[in-house]
C-alpha cells in the first residue's frame, strides 16, 4: 500500500500496517481472518482497507525526470555530509576537541547495505591511531581506539538484536581463536611495557600490527555488500565482537602509558627511614568519602577535561579503617598476605597468603582478582622486581630483595620480606579503600628499605601544595606517593583517578579539594586543604553516619561504562562532567564562605544524580556482558538503596545523601537534617517501614578525620602475640604520635 501522511509531522509504525506478514507466515494459516489470533486481526483489517494505487496511477502523478534529479541531488549531499562528518571527527580527535563521535549514522548505513561509509570511518580511525602513536600523542590514540572499539561493539549489538529478529541463526558465527585472542594480546602488552625512546615508533608499528590483524579477521565485513548474502557478516559476529573488546583493552594500556611511562618513578636513600629486622613499619590511613566531583578524576577525564573533587577524610566506627606493615625477616622469601578484620576487635575474617619464590608467581599482577594483586603490583611498581619476560621468568626473587632492601654500599644480605595489607572496611565498600591501601603499601615498603619515593624531575606530574608546610620532605614524599598509586593502578588495570589519595593519603586530613588542569600531559594536580569550621566539623559529626549497603561492587565495571561514554563525548555526558567539576567547587564555597552544612548536603543529591548519568551506559551494548556477574555490577542505584533515599528524603529526614565511589553498592553516606544525629535514621526507617532488605544494612559512625598517611615504627619486642602480632590500635587516631 501507499501510505499518505498530511503535512504535520507523524511518526507512521509499518510494523501496524504489515508486520503482521511476518507472523501470518509464521502460522503456516488458511486465508480464513477468522483462524487468526485477536492479536493480528486489527491489523489484518488495516491492510484490507487501505487505499491500493496501480502501477499505473502511480505513472500519472509521478515525474520521472524531477526523482531522478532529486535522487542525483540528494545522492551529492549525502557525499557532502559525509565528506563534512568525517573531516569534523578528524578534527575533533587531532585537535582534542571536546565534540560529539557519535558512529550510529555508519553503523546504519551499514546495515541498510551501504557498506562504504562505515569503512571510510574504519579508514579515518586507522590513520589517525597511526599518525598520533608516530608522534607520541597517545591520548589521542587511546581515544582513538576506543571510538574504534566503541563502533565495533556497537555494530556487533546491531547485528545481534536487528538481524535475528528476522530469525537468521547465529549459531553458526565461528569462533575467535584463541591463537588469534593471544595475537591481539602480545601487540597490546607490548603497547605498555615499551620505554619512552624510541617508543614511539615501536608504538606505531604495535598499534599498526593491532589493525592489521583486524583486517585479517574481518576483512569479509568490512568488504560485504549486497547481493552478498548477510551470512558473510553472521559468521564473524563472535570476532566483531571479541576485537572491539580486544581495542578497548588497547585504549586503557595506552592511557596506562600517558599516566605510567611519562612519570619516572625513582627511589631516594633515606637512612633516617631506615629500620631494624624484624620491626614492623606500620602505615595507616583514614578512608575517605566524596562530596563532590568525582568521575571528574579519572584517566583520561582528568587530563583531557580537568577535574575537580572535594573529599573529606573520615574515620569509621572511630578508628582509620586502613593500614599496611612490613618488614625484613631472616625467613627468606616474600609473604604477600591480604586480610580483612573486624572494626571491633581485630578479628580476622578473611586472610589470603601468597609466597613469591620466582618472578613467575607475580605475573597476575594485572589482574584485580588475582590473590595478593595490590601487593604484587605495587613490587613491580617500586622497581622491588622488574617486569617479567620470557627471559627472566624463572628468576628467583632472593636477588631482586637482597638487592632492593640493602643499600649499595654494604655487603648484600639475604632478607626475607613479609607485606601486610589490613582493611577494616568491607569488599568494595566505595570509600576508596584498595587506593588508599594501595598508597599506604607503597609506603610501608618505602619506609622499610629506607627509601623516598621520588619522580624523575623531567617527565613527573606536578602535584603543586598550595598551603606550604615546613617539612618540606614529608610533604614531598605523601604528593609523590598520591602520584605513584596513579600508576599502581594503570598496572592493575583497575584504572583509577587520584580522589582517593588526596581524601586519604594527603597529611592535613580533613576535607580538601583536587584540581587536575585539562590538556596537561602529564598530569598536573593541585591539592588545597579547606579548612573546617569548629562548628561545621561538629556539625558534620553528628549528622553523617555511614550506612554499608550489603551490596559490595567492583568500580572496575563501572569505571570502563563510563569511559565508553566519555570517548563519545555525548553533549548528556559533557553537562554531566561540568556540572560535578562545578558541584566540588561549590562544596568548597558552601564550607568556607557560608559555613553552610544544609548547603553541602544539597550538593551531595546534586552529585548524587550525576553519578548515576555517568553511570547509566546509556546502551545495552555499552556492557561488556563477560566482565559482569550480575545486574548490580552495572547498575548505580539498586532498588533498595533507590527506596531508602525516596523514603528519607520524603519524610524531610536528610538534607543530603550518595553512594560513596562509583556506586551500584559499597556504603552509603547520609547527612541528617538540622537537629538530628545521623545515627537516628536508622531508627526512622524502622519505624517507617516499607523499605526491603534492612536487614542487608549495618549502620557506622563517620566523623571528620584530621590525619592523613601516618607511619610508625613497631619494634620486635613490642609485638603481641594476640591477633598474629596484629594490633588494633594501630587504627585508632589518637594513638598516633605526631
Amino acid at each position: 500500500p501507499v501510505v499518505s501522511i498530511s503535512s504535520q509531522k507523524q511518526i507512521i509504525n509499518l510494523d501496524s500496517i504489515v508486520g503482521w506478514i511476518h507472523d501470518l507466515l509464521q502460522l503456516v494459516d488458511d486465508d480464513n481472518n477468522d483462524s487468526l489470533p485477536e492479536s493480528l486481526r486489527h491489523t489484518v483489517s488495516t491492510w484490507k482497507n487501505t487505499t491500493r494505487l496501480s502501477l499505473k496511477d502511480i505513472r500519472i502523478v509521478s515525474d520521472a525526470y524531477a526523482e531522478i534529479s532529486h535522487r542525483h541531488s540528494l545522492q551529492d549531499s549525502i557525499t557532502e555530509t559525509k565528506i563534512s562528518h568525517l573531516q569534523s571527527f578528524e578534527s575533533t580527535l587531532t585537535q582534542n576537541l571536546d565534540l560529539s563521535c557519535d558512529s550510529s549514522p555508519y553503523i546504519n548505513s551499514f546495515m541498510g547495505g551501504n557498506t562504504g561509509h562505515l569503512r571510510d570511518l574504519v579508514s579515518l580511525y586507522d590513520s589517525i591511531i597511526v599518525q598520533s602513536a608516530a608522534s607520541g600523542r597517545y591520548h589521542i590514540t587511546s581515544r582513538a581506539f576506543m571510538l574504534l572499539s566503541g563502533l565495533l561493539t556497537d555494530l556487533a549489538f546491531k547485528i545481534k538484536h536487528d538481524i535475528t529478529a528476522f530469525s537468521y541463526d547465529m549459531s553458526g558465527s565461528k569462533k575467535f581463536t584463541q591463537a588469534m585472542q593471544n595475537a591481539f594480546q602480545n601487540k597490546i602488552e607490548n603497547l605498555r611495557i615499551m620505554r619512552q625512546t624510541p617508543a614511539p615508533q615501536q608504538r606505531q608499528v604495535a598499534c599498526s600490527t593491532l589493525l592489521s590483524l583486524r583486517n585479517t579477521e574481518l576483512h569479509d565485513v568490512l568488504h560485504w555488500h549486497p547481493p552478498i548474502p548477510w551470512t558473510q557478516v553472521l559468521n564473524h559476529y563472535n570476532s566483531i565482537q571479541s576485537i572491539g573488546r580486544l581495542f578497548e583493552q588497547a585504549a586503557f594500556a595506552l592511557t596506562e602509558v600517558c599516566i605510567s611511562k611519562m612519570v619516572q618513578i625513582r627511589l631516594l636513600p633515606n637512612h633516617n627511614k631506615k629500620v631494624r629486622l624484624n620491626d614492623w613499619v606500620v602505615v595507616s590511613a583514614p578512608a575517605r568519602i566524596d562530596l563532590s566531583g568525582g568521575w571528574s578524576d579519572t584517566p583520561p577525564i582528568s587530563y583531557e577535561y580537568g577535574g575537580s573533587v572535594a573529599c573529606l577524610a573520615v574515620t569509621v566506627d572511630k578508628r582509620k579503617p586502613i593500614s599496611a606493615r612490613c618488614r625484613l625477616t631472616t625467613e627468606l622469601g616474600c609473604k604477600l598476605i591480604t586480610e580483612q578484620r573486624s572494626p571491633d576487635t581485630g578479628e580476622i575474617l578473611y586472610r589470603d597468603e601468597t609466597v613469591i619464590s620466582t618472578l613467575e608467581d607475580l605475573a597476575d599482577f594485572r589482574d584485580p582478582k588475582a590473590s595478593a594483586a595490590l601487593l604484587k603490583a605495587s613490587l613491580v611498581c617500586l622497581g622491588v622486581v622488574p617486569a617479567l619476560d620470557q627471559d627472566n621468568k624463572s628468576d628467583s626473587i632472593q636477588v631482586y630483595l637482597n638487592h632492593f632492601f640493602q643499600p649499595s654500599s654494604e655487603p648484600k644480605k639475604a632478607v626475607g620480606m613479609e607485606l601486610v595489607s589490613t582493611s577494616l572496611l568491607p569488599r568494595g565498600s566505595g570509600m576508596g579503600g584498595s587506593s588508599i591501601l594501595g598508597g599506604c603499601v607503597l609506603a610501608a615498603i618505602c619506609h622499610c628499605a629506607g627509601k623516598d619515593i621520588s619522580l624523575d624531575n623531567a617527565t613527573a606530574a606536578d602535584i603543586k601544595n598550595n598551603n606550604k608546610i615546613d617539612d618540606e620532605d614529608d610533604d614531598t614524599f605523601e604528593t609523590n606517593i598520591i602520584n605513584s598509586v596513579l600508576i599502581l593502578e594503570q598496572l592493575m588495570t583497575t584504572g583509577g583517578g587520584w580522589q582517593d589519595q588526596v581524601g586519604g593519603l594527603y597529611k592535613n586530613g580533613g576535607l580538601k579539594i583536587g584540581r587536575s588542569i585539562a590538556r596537561q600531559i602529564p598530569l598536573q594536580l593541585e591539592i588545597d586543604s579547606v579548612p573546617l569550621s569548629p562548628y561545621m566539623i561538629q556539625e558534620l559529626n553528628k549528622r553523617l553516619v555511614l550506612v554499608f549497603s550489603g551490596t559490595p561492587r567492583l568500580a572496575k565495571n563501572l569505571l570502563q561504562n563510563v569511559l565508553r561514554r566519555w570517548a563519545r563525548r555525548s553533549p548528556e555526558v559533557l553537562d554531566t562532567v561540568k556540572a560535578l567539576v562545578n558541584g566540588a567547587e561549590g562544596v568548597v564555597n558552601a564550607v568556607v564562605e557560608d559555613n553552610d552544612v544544609d548547603e553541602v548536603g544539597r550538593y551531595m543529591s546534586e552529585y548524587w544524580e550525576c553519578k548515576k548519568i555517568m553511570a547509566s551506559g546509556g546502551n545495552e551494548n555499552d556492557v561488556d556482558d563477560d566482565d559482569v556477574e550480575n545486574e548490580q555490577d552495572c547498575s548505580p542505584e539498586p532498588e533498595h538503596i533507590r527506596k531508602v533515599l525516596e523514603v528519607l528524603y520524603g519524610e524531610g529526614e536528610i538534607v543530603g545523601g550518595t553512594l560513596c565511589g562509583a556506586g551500584g553498592g559499597g556504603f552509603l553516606v547520609l547527612l541528617a537534617k538540622h537537629g538530628s544525629m545521623g545515627m537516628d535514621l536508622k531508627e526512622v526507617l524502622e519505624k517507617r517501614g516499607g523499605v526491603d532488605s534492612m536487614e542487608r544494612f549495618s549502620w557506622h559512625d563517620c566523623n571528620v578525620c584530621e590525619e592523613g598517611l601516618s607511619v610508625m615504627i613497631c619494634e620486635n619486642d613490642e609485638n603481641k602475640d594476640e591477633n598474629d602480632g596484629f594490633s588494633i590500635s594501630w587504627h585508632d587516631v589518637d594513638d598516633w604520635e605526631e
